[in-house]
This record gives structure tokens, sequence and C-alpha cells, in this order.
């Protein structure tokens, strides 16, 4: 069985530019293929909210010259959206072939097994990237398509200013030869040689009967019509036995036969490739715009939040180094420390506080407690 080949018609601000048309490596990857196949004809249905599983009329949203061109998000259209008819994503599959030359059709992804709606077609072979991306398929048609939208201009951030959108796609079918028909010439059918002999038989009756003649040519004339009879029969004896108006309705059950036939094969090509499909409502894109402002919203939210945590821990980091500052320059409630070993009674004859560690810290004298009026640390 041969790979399937799908189709894009590709517009440039609404002017058709050309088709394109992939092969699918379905013999090699088939789930990676299936999945295009499926979007590429619309045969999905719609997702969870009701968006249609299809790839027409979503944009090119990133083209990087002399590298590759990539769409393939219907849900967003931006690039940060798409997913496949797996589900949101699904695994890689044969990582083992190269991306070793230009017009290949490669999945996108975000890592490993990350696997969506998004695809890019190759400018030239990308060696670095072996072992990353599942390759799927190859341009067969129309490469000089995808050359021109690789020279569009770009912005920053590889957005192509003019939009370029896919305005139909869908699946191509392949056709058996179409079998000749015998013509009536060069094949006559015996009933047709009987229709004949019957009709020459008569057409030379006619006119004798028409003219009087005597009751000798009557008698020639049934003569001439007994010997027509007997050499159509003798031609055909086959025919003979079954009558012609049993002839005629198996014609009409074979043209029958070949028309419903083709309104079958003409159902299946439309089952296929629909020749239309539902667009974004208005009501899904404004849902679309209100869930992308919403992420950007939460997102600038965080990062504020993140900001302030930030400050306020700067702000205590400070304050807690001006108090340590103030307490080892002025003295204040904390005292001098003396390297003097712990226990010699000094400060308990001094009416001192003992501390366990390095030094003591020493009680003020009476003088100073009656200058100052209240209790502090001597310096």
């Amino acid at each position: 069985m041969s790979n399937p080949r799908c189709f894009f018609d590709i517009s440039l601000e609404g002017e058709l530019l050309g088709r394109v048309i992939f092969e699918l490596f379905a013999d090699a990857v088939p789930k990676a293929a299936e999945n295009f196949r499926a979007l590429c004809t619309g045969s999905a249905g719609v997702n969870e909210m009701g968006i249609p599983l299809y790839y027409k009329g979503t944009p090119f949203h990133r083209i990087i010259a002399g590298f590759m061109v990539q769409g393939g998000d219907f849900t967003l259209r931006n690039g940060k959206g798409g997913q496949s008819i797996y589900g949101a994503t699904f695994e890689d599959e044969d990582l083992r072939r190269e991306i070793d030359s230009e017009g290949l059709l490669v999945m996108a992804n975000r890592g490993k097994n990350t696997n969506g709606s998004q695809f890019f077609v190759s400018l030239r072979p990308c060696p670095h990237l072996l072992g990353k991306h599942v390759v799927f398929g190859r341009v067969v048609k129309g490469y000089e398509v995808i050359e021109a939208i690789s020279k569009l201009p770009v912005n920053e951030k590889d957005h192509p200013l003019q939009l370029v959108t896919i305005s139909h796609c869908g699946q191509l079918e392949r056709k058996a030869p179409v079998k000749k028909a015998r013509t009536p010439t060069s094949s006559p059918s015996p009933i047709s040689d009987r229709s004949k002999s019957h009709s020459r038989s008569r057409s030379a009756s006619r006119p004798r009967s028409a003219s009087p003649e005597p009751k000798k040519r009557n008698r020639s004339q049934s003569r001439s019509r007994s010997r027509s009879r007997s050499r159509s029969h003798s031609r055909t004896p086959s025919q003979s036995r079954s009558p012609s108006p049993k002839r005629k309705p198996s014609k009409r059950s074979s043209r029958h036969h070949r028309s419903s036939k083709a309104d079958r094969n003409s159902h299946k090509r439309r089952a296929r490739s629909p020749s239309s499909s539902p667009e974004l409502s208005s009501e899904q894109i404004e849902a679309l715009k209100a869930q992308a402002l919403k992420e950007e919203e939460d997102e600038r939210m965080k990062k504020e939040a993140r900001l302030t945590e930030l400050k306020e821990l700067k702000m205590r980091v400070e304050r807690e180094g001006q108090r340590g500052q103030t307490r080892r320059g002025d003295g204040r409630g904390m005292g001098h420390w003396r390297d003097e070993p712990v226990g010699n009674g000094e400060g308990s004859r001094n009416g001192g506080v003992l501390y366990k560690g390095r030094g003591k810290m020493s009680a003020p004298s009476e003088g100073s407690r009656r200058s100052t009026g209240m209790l502090g640390w001597d310096d």
C-alpha cells in the first residue's frame, strides 16, 4: 500500500500563492502521519472547546530564512497553541531519520514526547536536530511556494509581517486507470445483429407491399421474408431462444449500478476531504483572546509579587545590618566583651551577671548608676 499524500493551498494576504503536496511516511511513523492527515482533512472533528481539529485557515507564524518555515497552531494561531488528534500531545516515534535535505516535513515540539499539531518544513539540512524531532513526510510538489514564503519580511520574533495562511487543505486520492469502453462498431452484440436483420427484412418488404403487384410477387415477398428470418436465426441461434425485451432491463440495471458506484466514490471523496469546514466564530475568537489576556495578567501579577517579595527581603537584610552596626558602634544593649576566663569571681563581686562564652559583660558601678539615674552598661 502506498503512502498517503496531502496538500496545502497557501495564500498571502488572501491571494493564492500555489499548492504544496506532501508525501507522508506512514510506513515508518504511522502515528505522526495519521495525525497530520486527519488535521488536513478535518475528519477528527472538534476539541473540547469546540475548535475544529483542522489546518484550514491557520497561519504560518514563524519564518527563519535559510532554516525552516513553521505553522500548524489552529487553537491560538500565534505559535503558543495547537494539539494532536490523540489529545494534547503524543510520544515520539522514530528519531533516527536525519533532516538531511530541504523540503522535509518535521514535527515541532517543546521537548521529548511533546508532539502536537505544529510542524515545520526544512529549507536546508539540519544535522544538529538529529534525535530531537520526528521526520514524517516530504514535499513532492510545490517547493517553490515554500521558498517564496521563506523570503517574506519578519519582525524580531521571526513572525511574518504579512499574513500567510493555509486557505484550503485535504488528502489526495490515487485513482486507477480508467478502461475504455468498447464501442458498438468495434464489437457488435448479437442483439444488434438481430435488430439489423429485422430492419433489413422490414425495409425490403415495405415497398413491395405498398406497390400493387400480382399474386406472384406476393409469393416472392413471402419467400424473401422467410429467407431473411432463416438467415437471421441461423446467424444467432443462441439469441433466438431469449427475446430482446429481456436484455433491456439488464442494460438499465448495469447503468444504475455504475451510477450508484460513482455516487459512492464521490461520497467517499467528500468525506475524506471536506470542501467546507466550520470557521471560528466571533465568540470563540473573543474567548481565546480573553484567555490569552488572562494568562498575561496572571504572569504579570506573579512577577510583581515576586519583585515585592524580593524588595521586602532586601529591606529586612539592610535593617538587620544597620542594627548590627549600631550595636557594635555605641555599645548599647550589649556592653564590651572581655577576654578573661569565666569564674574568677570578679563579676559576682561587682554585682554583675556572668555569661558563658569567650568573655563576660561588666555591670555599671554605683557612681555611674547615681549619675545617670537608670540601669545601663558602662563604657
